[in-house]
């Protein structure tokens, strides 16, 4: 599972013209969900998220979590992020789970967030969605649940 995320002032997401949902202060969270991901890596990505101190403190470290903050995370969806490009120049998905399994572990994942009390918006899984956001820092970070250490 690879959950790439920003530090975000705002964030929106549009599907098919209408707004879905936005966040103030928080994470934009896009989540990628392999072929072999179960509840190890949801917990681990869950877990790793919400607890990564990428905020300011009141001396401008970075020392605080979302949930630190009571700020909010944005999910959505975002199967590319499994794409392989090793070989040509057309990405590869074979990494990537199925949609229908994919929709059930992504609906986790959502409760999973949840479950921690943190103010969650999600995107429209599957679909065509238009995703704004102000990134703060930039600040970006990838979370690869199978790059973790035993």
């Amino acid at each position: 599972m690879i959950a790439l995320l920003q530090r975000v002032l705002e964030a929106e997401v549009k599907s098919a013209q209408h707004a879905v949902g936005s966040i103030d202060l928080g994470i934009l969270l896009f989540l990628g969900i392999s072929f072999d991901d179960g509840m190890d890596d949801i917990s681990y990505i869950v877990d790793k998220v919400i607890n990564l101190r990428i905020f300011s403190g009141p001396r401008g470290d970075l020392d605080v979590s979302v949930k630190n903050i009571s700020g909010s995370i944005l999910i959505i969806s975002q199967f590319t992020l499994m794409a392989s490009i090793k070989n040509g120049r057309r990405p590869n998905f074979k990494n990537a789970m199925t949609s229908d399994n994919a929709k059930n572990i992504y609906e986790i994942v959502v409760n999973e967030f949840i479950k921690t009390g943190i103010n969650v918006v999600t995107g429209e899984f599957k679909s065509q969605m238009i995703v704004k956001s102000s990134n703060d820092g930039p600040f970006t970070i990838i979370v690869n649940s199978k790059d973790r250490s035993v």
